[in-house]
């Protein structure tokens, strides 16, 4: 909460928001590092950062896999240290098992996005993609009033409000194509994947 707060979200908000979700499973530490970093990279564009940051929270965005978080570098931290202590209890090191663990979703979620962009390169045209933006700019400016309040449909870009319609596509594209689940993505040889 305190977090948000510093963020600018309203502290009942914020509570609400985490309230909603499941804390264990959702990195929400991580999604607010990945902000900062989107709120220094888009500057005044994002108009509304802590409703940005909330959308993202509440819709669950991933951390892009080549971003490094605190957390996964004190994890290599640790785990380099665990190494360097026993190499013969490393396997079995808690530090190193969630590296791996960590390691392993991103390979998952790099394999996915893989698959999202071949799809909507292949399955839509560019015309076709980007009418498909435009029904996701309109719906998020309802879902979100004020959040973008200074995106209006056809008066230049919000690349915060294009970064939201961009992701609305890959989840509905990655909804469609019945990937497998991080579990199932673990257990088969990778050959069998692709």
């Amino acid at each position: 909460v305190k977090a948000l707060a510093e963020r600018g979200v309203r502290e009942p908000d914020a509570r609400r928001a985490l309230f909603d979700i499941d804390l264990e499973k959702q990195a929400v530490r991580d999604q607010i590092e990945w902000f900062d970093e989107q709120a220094r990279t888009m500057g005044q564009s994002m108009t509304n950062p802590p409703g940005f940051l909330l959308a993202t929270i509440r819709e669950n965005w991933a951390v892009p896999a080549g971003f490094e978080t605190t957390r996964k570098k004190q994890l290599r931290l640790r785990a380099m240290r665990e190494r360097e202590q026993s190499a013969a209890a490393t396997a079995g090191a808690p530090a190193q098992q969630e590296l791996r663990r960590i390691e392993g979703e991103e390979q998952h979620r790099l394999w996915v996005e893989a698959r999202v962009d071949e799809a909507i390169a292949t399955r839509y045209t560019t015309a076709d993609r980007a009418r498909r933006l435009r029904a996701f700019r309109k719906e998020i400016l309802e879902k979100y009033p004020g959040v973008y309040d200074k995106a209006v449909e056809g008066a230049g870009t919000s690349p915060a409000l294009e970064e939201h319609a961009l992701r609305l596509l890959r989840e509905e594209m990655k909804v469609s194509l019945a990937l497998p689940s991080l579990e199932e993505f673990t257990r088969r040889p990778q050959g069998n994947l692709f």
